[in-house]
């Protein structure tokens, strides 16, 4: 029979392992999606417009590294609850989710560490974008200085 600190063991396990779900989905979610943060239909068409190909190609090296460790997070997710199906009792799959939890596992690792974890990729895109538009922004104002300058010698 189980007990309730049991019960509520296993509660805070799928918790935690709901919330890394959820983590890497969002991390996901901010780099691709039309509206997200950082490849929004906006900064994308600012690069297009751009024809920055040595950007470009940067930023598309780094999204096949960043879909290439989302897939590997999957893989290792399926392979880890996979191995706890024939698993009975309460310890052995708090150990199992604990496996697949730990700060130093392999899927937090492939999430959060390092410059090539989703993390780390999803940084390195976001800084490229920044700095993008901000260069954009400084060309821009560039511009209308120059336009401003060249109305005053007209007059």
């Amino acid at each position: 029979m189980l007990k309730d600190s049991d019960i509520s063991d296993g509660k805070d396990l799928a918790e935690n392992l709901l919330i890394l779900l959820r983590d890497n989905g969002s991390c996901i979610s901010d780099v691709v999606e039309d509206d997200g943060e950082i490849l929004s239909n906006v900064n994308l068409d600012m690069l297009q417009e751009s024809s920055n190909v040595e950007l470009i190609n940067s930023i598309n090296f780094d999204l096949d590294k960043f879909f290439e460790q989302r897939k590997r997070v999957l893989e290792l997710l399926k392979e880890k609850l996979k191995d706890m199906e024939g698993l009975e009792g309460g310890e052995s799959i708090k150990n199992a989710v604990d496996i697949i939890l730990d700060k130093n596992g392999e899927i937090v690792r492939v999430i959060e560490v390092g410059n090539d974890s989703l993390l780390g990729l999803r940084k390195s895109i976001k800084k490229k974008i920044d700095d993008f538009k901000e260069q954009q922004a400084r060309l821009k104002k560039k511009g209308k200085n120059k336009e401003i300058k060249r109305g005053k010698d007209i007059k």
